[in-house]
């Protein structure tokens, strides 16, 4: 797994989508990894009353972390894991700044974390939302299955994507 993300790197360049935004894999424990767990703490743990992420989780090491970034500052961030299905990955903990939604960035993220999921052979992408989230799903495409539950502190959703060709947003080398 490793190796195929360091492939990833070299394979994918960069995501610009005006001067200011870029979007990259980044590594588990890097500073940018770091600045995500900050950005998913205060986006949907603080929020939900959920426990903060103190620690770099260890059953994070070996997925793609994706960072949206504005001018060196992390301001959105996701990241992609494998399923136990053959050519399915699943999206987890997107999260975008407060003061930078409504722009488009996780759109963006999505897309680009979409385009990493065909690169490594996935066919389909899966994913858990809650339910703030679903219009946002749906409007890209992804449809829900299984039942609504909650996880406490939210009504929660699966949500599924058929993978296509790769998008004109990112550009695949």
């Amino acid at each position: 797994m490793k190796n195929k993300i360091r492939l990833l790197k070299k394979r994918l360049r960069k995501g610009r989508f005006n001067n200011d935004l870029k979007l990259k894999i980044v590594s588990w424990q890097s500073p940018e990894y770091l600045s995500a767990i900050k950005l998913r703490n205060d986006s949907l743990n603080r929020p939900s009353g959920l426990d903060l992420i103190t620690h770099p989780p260890t059953h994070e090491e070996h997925v793609v972390h994706i960072v949206a970034m504005i001018k060196g500052d992390v301001v959105g961030t996701l990241f992609l894991d494998h399923t136990e299905r053959d050519g399915v990955g699943q999206i987890k903990q997107v999260a975008v700044s407060s003061e930078y939604r409504g722009r488009k960035i996780g759109q963006y993220l999505m897309t680009y974390a979409e385009n990493v999921a065909i690169q490594m052979g996935y066919q389909e992408v899966v994913l858990y939302a809650r339910e703030s989230a679903w219009a946002f799903y749906e409007k890209l495409h992804y449809v829900n299955f299984g039942e609504q539950a909650s996880n406490g502190a939210n009504m929660m959703q699966y949500y599924r994507k058929e993978l296509g060709i790769t998008s004109d947003i990112v550009e695949v080398a």
